[in-house]
């Protein structure tokens, strides 16, 4: 009896060991075969990268926004917050949900001059998110402003715009004499302009601006009456981009200039019906032409007119032969923006109480006198503004009474005359202006009052005018006033002379102003108020082509377009140049200049290897012949990489010749890769895609690995992977794929991703991946179970017997 239980007791003990150890061989062997998600296929997030086209844009343009993500789980939704403006959805245009590209359009609006962010954000089926930001741009037009500082005889400038601010001041070339008054104007054919300065001894000197440096100084004249008032002006020709100035020399007649873009010709007489000589003259350009007016009031009380038709003056008139007073500036001119009209303004001594006299040129004839609502009393200085979006003028009147009155031209009728002020600073210096904003169609006055150092404005809404409101406080009382719009915004600067003197400038944004900053605390005159410039030219920026190229790739180019077509500047002309053959070899035109922002181009094998430069520019001609255009764009060179020579597998680490090798197996367990003929000194990703072990369903054919490299100053690029570091890899055909370092290689191979720079194959055998520890647990396992049974079973024999 006593040997039955020790014999059952050494059974029972054996038989649940062996179960045990056979239990646990059985997990081990179903560890090994049960294949788990490779790395690749694990993601707590959506991997995401995501880009905006265009980065500067104006309201009314359309932006493109693109991402591409990637989540195994699959992504149900991708949003992008479009700088606090508003959120929209974008929609998958490729791809799977898992693996694919989006997209959506955004017609910017609600913008203003400053930077902004938008945010991508993709969500997967889990609810997991990533987000990308993306800066861009509303931007300010950028330009020039120019005045003049006590005791310099060299006139002042600044770089800037006027959302930002203006730059560092800047001396631009020596005049001889102390700046009393500046006029400044930008061409919009060149980045251009002119500056033409009257100084306290009489002498009128002009100088160009190329966009990088001043040119020659040119005195024109040295014998200018009365120097308080401004008896010249400076106009640009719209269309061929030709200057006149036109300039009082102490006779009747004025004398005038033409600049071609490379010098100025001689002096000419411009015959006036003048009674006197012409203490003030004005000039306006039209829109899209060569025609430009010039009106003169002269010291016998006449006021002229004449007109430029881009190679003769004609169609001269006096318009009053009684005008108030001379001493002030009460003429003014502006052209209607769609029709082309011109109006003409003045004042009349037979109309003391009245408004402004005005008549239109039509392009061909002059209209009939007519007479602008009641203004209150004699008028000083007139201002005319002109809306870029209609036939709109507004108009601003100083009367002898320091009034200040407002109304508005709608293209056919005055509207109801405002008085907006009937206690402005002191008239003989004008601290009152106007102008339209460039996008809203709405317009603002503003003004300075009698011994106030803030600044008053109205705002008209193109319907009615606001109530007096108050500006920033500036350093002292207001004397003078200019404002200037920027061309592409709703921005307008305001530039005032204080009692001080202090020169100072602030923003209006379209809806309130900024701070004041002082530009200058000692200026030059009190007349010497800055006079900003925007530039008025095409301006391309942002010329891009940013990719791997090799044989057979498309230049995908990009570019930033901002200026407005002049009548002939119609043409957006795209050059490919092989720098290394020195020849062009691909011409692009596009008859539009405002919406055209990208283009491509196909590389053969005779541009691969050399230096390629891309040149956007805008011009008048289709054919690429207008040398002198490329200068006005931004040229962007680009050299092609040399195409990739080599991209190998090696099973040894010098990547020699000798170790080449394309299959694997047994105690080749690393893969060095090697290639040459890559970009130096670049990054790139290289990504490893296990087999696909059914024999063609690429889904099973995961990225298990990522490498992050640079390329050594040669070209030559490696990489490496250990196929131990993952035991549950496919084997079979391999793939080592490398692409740009900013890009994310798809989770799954697909050998038609367009971002592939190479891509090798090699075959890796199950040999090569050891799946050690699982297989041969499960081989002790099952020796410890029959090593133990049979123990057991020795046992109990060996018991039976002593039995």
């Amino acid at each position: 009896m006593v040997w039955m239980n020790k014999q059952s007791v050494y059974a029972v003990k054996a038989k649940r060991i062996v179960i045990v150890l056979l239990l646990l061989s059985v997990f081990a062997i179903a560890f090994t075969i049960v294949e788990y998600p490779s790395q690749g296929e694990i993601s707590t997030q959506p991997l995401i990268d995501a880009g905006v086209s265009p980065l500067k844009v104006r309201p009314g343009d359309a932006m493109l926004i693109t991402a591409s993500c990637v989540d195994p789980a699959g992504i149900e939704t991708v949003t992008a917050d479009m700088g606090g403006i508003e959120t929209i959805q974008l929609s998958l245009i490729s791809g799977t949900i898992c693996d694919g590209t989006w997209q959506a359009t955004w017609l910017v609006h609600d913008t203003e001059v400053r930077d902004y962010n938008t945010t991508v954000t993709a969500t997967n089926v889990f609810g997991e998110s990533s987000s990308v930001n993306i800066g861009w741009s509303d931007p300010a037009t950028s330009g020039m402003g120019a005045y003049g500082e006590s005791g310099a005889t060299a006139p002042r400038y600044r770089l800037g715009n006027v959302a930002t601010g203006l730059g560092d001041e800047q001396s631009a070339n020596n005049v001889g004499g102390e700046t009393n008054i500046v006029v400044l104007r930008s061409s919009r054919t060149r980045n251009e302009k002119i500056l033409g300065v009257l100084d306290k001894s009489g002498d009128i000197n002009v100088q160009v601006w190329n966009g990088t440096a001043w040119g020659t100084v040119l005195e024109v004249t040295t014998i200018v009456a009365d120097v308080d008032y401004r008896g010249f002006d400076i106009a640009y020709e719209d269309s061929s981009g030709d200057a006149i100035i036109v300039y009082q020399n102490n006779v009747d007649d004025p004398l005038y200039r033409v600049w071609n873009g490379t010098g100025w010709s001689d002096a000419a007489t411009l015959d006036l019906p003048t009674a006197d000589i012409p203490v003030w003259i004005v000039m306006a350009s039209k829109p899209g032409s060569d025609e430009i007016i010039v009106e003169t009031l002269d010291k016998g009380l006449d006021v002229t007119a004449a007109v430029w038709d881009g190679s003769a003056w004609g169609n001269s008139i006096n318009l009053e032969g009684d005008a108030i007073l001379y001493t002030y500036r009460a003429i003014a001119i502006d052209y209607e923006s769609t029709s082309g009209d011109a109006m003409v303004a003045w004042s009349d001594k037979n109309e003391k109480t009245g408004g402004p006299q005005y008549r239109f040129w039509n392009g061909s004839a002059w209209g009939a006198e007519a007479t602008a609502p009641e203004t209150g009393d004699e008028p000083r200085f007139i201002e005319l503004g002109s809306d870029p979006s209609s036939d709109k003028i507004v108009m601003s009147v100083m009367d002898s009474f320091n009034d200040v009155n407002v109304n508005v031209w709608n293209g056919s009728a005055w509207g109801n005359n405002i008085e907006a002020a009937d206690a402005a600073e002191q008239s003989n210096k004008n601290p009152c202006d106007v102008e339209f904003e460039s996008t809203s169609g709405e317009a603002i006055v503003v003004y300075g009052l009698k011994n106030n150092e803030v600044l008053r404005y109205r705002t008209w809404n193109a319907t009615d005018w606001s109530d007096e409101l108050q500006g920033p406080d500036f350093s002292g009382d207001i004397q003078t006033c200019d404002v200037r719009s920027d061309p592409n915004s709703d921005v307008i600067m305001l530039a005032v002379v204080t009692d001080n003197p202090f020169m100072e400038v602030a923003k209006w944004n379209g809806s309130a102003w900024g701070p004041v900053n002082t530009l200058e605390d000692n200026p030059s005159s009190i007349y010497a108020v800055l006079m900003f410039a925007p530039d008025r030219h095409f301006i391309i920026s942002d010329v891009n082509a940013s990719g791997y190229y090799s044989v057979g790739d498309t230049i995908s180019v990009t570019w930033n377009l901002t200026g407005s077509a002049s009548a002939t500047e119609n043409y957006t002309n795209v050059e490919y140049w092989d720098v290394t053959e020195g020849a062009q070899f691909d011409l692009k035109s596009y008859d539009d200049t405002s919406v055209i922002s990208s283009t491509s181009k196909a590389l053969t094998d005779s541009e691969v290897g050399h230096k390629i430069a891309v040149y956007v520019y805008t011009t008048s001609s289709d054919t690429g012949d207008n040398s002198t255009a490329i200068t006005r764009g931004d040229p962007w060179p680009y050299s092609i990489v040399d195409a990739v020579t080599t991209w190998e597998s090696y099973n040894c680490t010098e990547r020699t010749s000798a170790c080449q090798d394309d299959t694997f197996s047994g105690d080749e367990d690393t893969v060095y890769m090697h290639g040459t003929g890559f970009t130096a000194l670049y990054g790139y990703k290289i990504a490893y895609y296990e087999a696909d072990t059914d024999g063609g369903d690429a889904d099973t054919s995961d990225k298990i690995e990522t490498d992050t490299v640079d390329s050594d100053v040669d070209g030559n690029l490696s990489s490496n992977y250990d196929f131990t570091s993952n035991s549950t890899a496919d084997p079979g055909t391999w793939h080592a794929i490398v692409c740009n370092s900013s890009k994310t290689p798809p989770t799954i191979y697909n050998s038609s991703w367009s971002d592939i720079i190479a891509d090798d194959s090699f075959t890796v055998e199950e040999s090569a991946i050891p799946e050690f520890p699982a297989v041969i647990a499960a081989i002790a396992v099952c020796m410890l179970c029959a090593i133990s049974y049979i123990f057991m079973r020795r046992k109990a024999i060996d018991s039976k017997q002593e039995r």
